[in-house]
C-alpha cells in the first residue's frame, strides 16, 4: 500500500471507524476461511481440465464418444463459476484511493473490448467533463462496471451502443454514473423471484435482482448484480436499476472527494 492509499484508510479509520472495522472483519474473515479450500479446489480443477484437453489432443477419435463434449463444457463451467464466486468473495475488500472518476470511466471501453473482444459494441458518452474525483479501490470498482457492460452488451444481440452517462446531483457533492442497454426489467417472469427462497419478497427490486446466486438467465452464477450491490455499498455508492422505453439504466451514486471548481478537498 503506498502512501496515498495508507492517507485515505487512516482517513477512513478516523471519520466512519464501525466502517472500517466492519470491511477489515469482513475482508479478513472471508480469506481466512475460504481462500485455501478455493484455492484447493482451482487446482483440481485445472488438473481435470488438463487431462481433458491432453487426452482430446492425443485421442482424437473422442469427438466422437458420447457426452465428451458435454463433459469439457461442464469442466469449463465449473471453473467459470468459482472465477466468478472469487470476485464475489473478493468484492468485499476495499482498499481506497483518489481516483479521477472522469478519466476512469472514459478508458473502460478499451478494459471492455480486452476482455471481451468477440463483442463489438459501440459507447457512447454523456459525461460532465471536469476532473471529479472520488474514494475509491479501482479495481473492485472497474470489476463492478464491467459487471454492467456485460450485462447491457449480452442483452443486445444486435451489439448496439452502450451509454455511459454522468452527472453532478444538484447538491454538489454527490455525482451518479448510469450505464444504459437495451433491455427491460419487466420481461423478468415475476413468479421467478416470488418463489425463489433465497430473495426477501419485500425487498426493493434492485435488492432483489442483486440476491447472491440468483439468476434469470441460464448457465449464469448469478453473481454480476450482487459484486455491483457490493462493491457499491463498501465505497458509500447508491446502486439503483429501473427500465424507460425498452431500455435499462443501473445508476451509482457517489460521494464526491474533490473536483475542479471545488475550492475545498479533504
Amino acid at each position: 500500500m503506498n502512501k496515498e492509499d495508507s492517507f485515505y484508510m487512516d482517513t477512513l479509520e478516523k471519520t466512519q471507524p464501525e466502517t472500517f472495522d466492519f470491511i477489515n472483519h469482513l475482508s479478513e474473515q472471508c480469506h481466512s476461511e475460504l481462500s485455501f479450500a478455493s484455492h484447493e479446489i482451482n487446482n483440481q480443477l485445472s488438473f481435470i481440465r488438463s487431462s481433458y484437453q491432453l487426452i482430446s489432443k492425443k485421442h482424437p477419435e473422442t469427438k466422437d464418444f458420447p457426452f465428451w463434449a458435454e463433459l469439457g463444457d461442464a469442466v469449463n463451467h465449473i471453473i467459470s463459476y468459482m472465477e466468478r464466486t472469487g470476485l464475489y468473495r473478493y468484492s468485499f475488500k476495499y482498499v481506497p484511493a483518489k481516483l479521477n472518476l472522469t478519466e476512469f470511466l472514459y478508458s473502460l471501453p478499451d478494459v471492455f473490448d480486452e476482455q471481451f473482444p468477440n463483442r463489438a459494441n459501440a459507447f457512447q458518452f454523456d459525461t460532465d467533463t471536469r476532473n471529479i474525483f472520488i474514494c475509491a479501490d479501482s479495481k473492485r470498482l472497474l470489476s463492478a462496471f464491467l459487471e454492467l457492460l456485460s450485462n447491457a452488451a449480452e442483452a443486445d444481440n444486435s451489439c448496439g451502443s452502450i451509454q455511459i452517462h454522468s452527472h453532478v446531483n444538484a447538491c454538489g457533492h454527490t455525482v451518479t454514473v448510469s450505464v444504459t442497454g437495451k433491455g427491460s426489467l419487466s420481461e423478468i417472469n415475476p413468479s421467478e423471484m416470488q418463489t425463489n427462497p433465497l430473495i426477501d419478497a419485500d425487498a426493493p427490486l434492485t435488492a432483489q435482482l442483486s440476491t447472491p446466486f440468483f439468476s434469470t438467465k441460464e448457465n449464469h452464477a448469478g453473481l454480476g448484480l450482487s459484486i455491483v450491490a457490493q462493491v457499491c455499498h463498501t465505497h458509500h455508492a447508491g446502486f439503483e436499476l429501473y427500465s424507460q422505453n425498452g431500455f435499462t439504466t443501473a445508476g451509482i451514486t457517489f460521494p464526491i472527494l474533490a473536483m475542479d471548481d471545488m475550492r475545498n478537498t479533504i
